[in-house]
């Protein structure tokens, strides 16, 4: 038997999901046994080991960014090398590099390292509110909705969230992935707006707003545990 986290719902099957760090997480209705629910995951056995698998092998090959001259950091789904300047300027794109002004006098230290990643978070960020306010704003009027706002968000696991106040929230991240990517995502929260939830309905509104959204929901399963910072 796996271990596993269990959940209870109103939902009226049983289903399961594996997050990006491995655990298996079981959501059932609320008067489903026990015994049903140990039944159905044992029956998903296979699936799971292979799901746990595939995570283990993409884990040992992420390696975490280390913030050092030359490195490789994304946006809007291009690569970009890090490139430290001895200057006052911020961080800044400049042809294929990712320029940031630092003092290199201590650009080995911790604190250092900590304040060149601390720059570079709030540059992402910056950059992904911005292209929520332009494209953000021009795909819902596309889609003929008017949320309150459509704002970047530090999530540790979600892409995006849509409240039922109309307040919209995108993961600042995003921003690493091509346009189409993040396009889909924004398009997703926006018809929550239209159907809070999963149903077909949703579905139907979601492709006929993105045609080829199935296969931006598996990029960003099979790709988005790179997009860490």
């Amino acid at each position: 038997m796996f271990p596993y986290t269990l959940k209870r719902s109103k939902r009226k099957s049983i289903g399961l999901k594996i997050t990006d760090d491995g655990e298996v997480i079981v959501t059932a209705p609320l008067k489903a046994n026990k015994l049903l629910v140990d039944s159905v995951v044992n029956s998903k056995s296979g699936w799971i080991n292979k799901k746990l698998t595939i995570i283990k092998n993409r884990n040992d090959l992420f390696k975490p960014k280390t913030y050092s001259h030359g490195e490789e950091f994304e946006y809007l789904g291009y690569p970009y090398s890090l490139c430290f300047l001895d200057n006052k300027s911020q961080v800044y794109l400049d042809k294929n590099n990712l320029s940031i002004g630092i003092n290199n006098s201590c650009g080995s230290s911790k604190p250092q390292k900590e304040i060149i990643k601390n720059k570079i978070i709030a540059w992402y960020r910056e950059q992904a509110q911005i292209y929520l306010d332009n494209t953000g704003h021009e795909l819902a009027n596309k889609i003929g909705v008017n949320p309150i706002l459509i704002k970047e968000k530090a999530f540790p696991r979600s892409w995006g969230m849509c409240h039922n106040n109309g307040k919209i929230f995108i993961n600042y991240k995003l921003i690493m992935a091509p346009k189409d990517i993040i396009d889909y995502v924004i398009i997703h929260e926006l018809c929550h707006l239209i159907h809070p939830n999963h149903s077909k309905q949703f579905w139907d509104t979601v492709s006929k707003h993105c045609k080829n959204y199935q296969a931006h929901k598996t990029w960003l399963k099979d790709n988005g545990y790179k997009l860490e910072l």
